[in-house]
């Protein structure tokens, strides 16, 4: 569960092979992808997108997947942001940023996790303006810090 005990977490379970080349960035040697929802978990519902948790569920999914492959060929460093090219079916123009997230100062630099948090436009022009650490900041600040802008789905 994300921050606040309410929520769902899905996350990416196979970019940090033990034994392989895996995704890395400036913080971490080896990391999964994660993304969170306001919605609460119901499996019953994953694949129904007439359900608030279906839906999300499938925006999460349509996001992390590609991501999660892109993420073998370039790095994805915390505070930085990704636009998806504005023809690629379903995600198209759809803004990110990405965060360490949970990293503590006592946090293993082997291991953690990368929020992909969807941002707004207007939030993804702050954060070119101010910076990724300024926007991640203001949006731990308003309680909204690490769900996607899919909880106005």
């Amino acid at each position: 569960q994300p921050h606040g005990g309410h929520g769902t977490a899905i996350d990416t379970k196979e970019l940090s092979h033990a034994h392989a080349e895996s995704s890395t960035n400036d913080k971490f040697t080896k990391y999964e992808l994660v993304m969170f929802t306001q919605e609460a978990l119901n499996l019953e519902d994953a694949h129904n997108d007439n359900t608030p948790f279906g839906k999300a569920h499938s925006a999460i999914g349509q996001i992390l997947n590609p991501i999660a492959r892109y993420s073998a060929m370039a790095k994805l460093n915390p505070n930085e942001t990704c636009e998806f090219p504005e023809d690629m079916d379903g995600v198209g123009g759809k803004c990110l940023l990405f965060s360490a997230y949970n990293s503590t100062s006592t946090a293993s630099k082997e291991f953690g996790m990368m929020a992909v948090i969807e941002v707004f436009r207007s939030e993804m022009n702050y954060a070119r303006e101010q910076g990724g650490a300024a926007l991640i900041e203001l949006l731990n600040d308003k309680g909204i810090y690490p769900f996607s802008n899919t909880r106005n789905l």
